[in-house]
Order: C-alpha cells, then sequence, then structure tokens
C-alpha cells in the first residue's frame, strides 16, 4: 500500500479488532449459528461480512458465547483498490459507509467494489 493508504488500513485494522468486526477472509463460525442468521446478507452489495459479524456476535451472545478477531498471523490480500483509487475517494467511501452503513444496500453507493479503470483490464497470459 501506498504510505498515505498504509495508515488508513491500519486504522481499520485497529477498529476491527477493537470492535471484533470481521472483514476480509477467512470468517469461522458454528454452522448452527450460520444457519439461524441466515448465512450472509444477499441484499448487501458491500462489506456483508460485517454485517454478518455482527448477528453473529448477538446470536453468541445470547448464548454466552465469545466472538473474536484472530489478528495474528496477518493475512496479505491485494492492493488493487490502493493502486487503482485515490487514498481520499477510499477514505471517503469508507466514511460515508461508516455514517450511512444502509447505504451497503444500494451497488451504486457501493462503487469501489463492482468498478474497475479502464487500464485495469484482464490480458490474457503469454502462454509460459
Amino acid at each position: 500500500f501506498p504510505p498515505s493508504l498504509q495508515k488508513l488500513v491500519g486504522c481499520w485494522n485497529w477498529i476491527s479488532v477493537k470492535r471484533r468486526l470481521a472483514a476480509g477472509s477467512f470468517i469461522f463460525c458454528l454452522g448452527e449459528a450460520f444457519r439461524e442468521i441466515g448465512g450472509f446478507d444477499q441484499g448487501v452489495y458491500a462489506g456483508e461480512e460485517i454485517w454478518f459479524s455482527m448477528r453473529v456476535k448477538r446470536w453468541g451472545r445470547r448464548r454466552g458465547l465469545a466472538f473474536e478477531v484472530i489478528d495474528y498471523p496477518p493475512v496479505i490480500t491485494s492492493s488493487r483498490k490502493a493502486q487503482w483509487f485515490s487514498p481520499c475517494a477510499l477514505f471517503l467511501q469508507m466514511l460515508m459507509l461508516f455514517f450511512f452503513p444502509f447505504a451497503t444496500r444500494w451497488r451504486r453507493w457501493c462503487w469501489p467494489w463492482y468498478r474497475r479503470p479502464e487500464s485495469s483490464a484482464v490480458r490474457p497470459s503469454s502462454g509460459h
């Protein structure tokens, strides 16, 4: 990540662990919890894992079960969005979703997940 975005990612990672919001990949829960809360919400266009984790936490709390975010070892993920969009644009998107979380129910408000720059088109491999 560019240095300007590293702070934003670090901030999000801190919030995610402190607020116990599972975001990204490798989310585990009891099968019973998954079935009873109805799995991932198909009406959410971005951040569905955050909505999922909030529902699983509520489910577990009623049963005296803990919900934790495991932050070690860290998972290295793609930085495509950091390459495609400016840190300012990504920060504003996160800020908008923080203050208006219901916006995740409309695809047009979740544009970083569904739009890519023209220059990022997938090119066919050379066959090596």
